[in-house]
């Protein structure tokens, strides 16, 4: 008997020594939405004619209209583009350059494209510098 009461004793410890699992937790029950009030929409005053913004003057005078300045017509502007040609192949060069000459238009060596000067150009022509030749030309 003084065995049995040891071995529950030591059994009770052990027992004691494992964490208790905490009970799953049960869900809330939902509450029933109440129908919510749409908020009541405020509405800007109609504005009326003495609100709004004075119409523009026009001339009276036939000699001021002759005199106003004709519009000048714009100035060509020379726009700086890029010749782009492919010198060398992206075979065995890293798959991004490879992306790079595709974006720029570039497929076969000796092929040119023409492009802005633009920053994300120059770019791009900065990555494969190795791989093309870069003129300046002006449209």
């Amino acid at each position: 008997m003084a065995e049995k009461a040891k071995d529950t004793a030591v059994v009770e410890e052990v027992a004691e020594d494992k964490p208790k699992k905490a009970a799953p937790k049960k869900a809330a029950p939902k509450k029933a939405a109440a129908p919510k009030e749409a908020p009541a929409k405020k509405t800007a005053p109609k504005k009326t004619a003495s609100d709004k913004a004075p119409a523009k003057k026009v001339a009276k005078d036939k000699d001021s209209a002759e005199k106003a300045p004709a519009k000048k017509a714009p100035a060509k502007k020379t726009v700086k583009k890029l010749k782009v040609t492919q010198k060398k192949s992206a075979i065995g060069k890293k798959k991004d350059q490879g992306a790079t000459l595709r974006a720029l238009g570039l497929r076969k060596i000796r092929q040119s494209v023409l492009h802005d000067d633009t920053p994300v150009i120059r770019g791009m022509v900065f990555k494969v510098k190795h791989l093309i030749e870069v003129e300046e030309v002006e449209v």
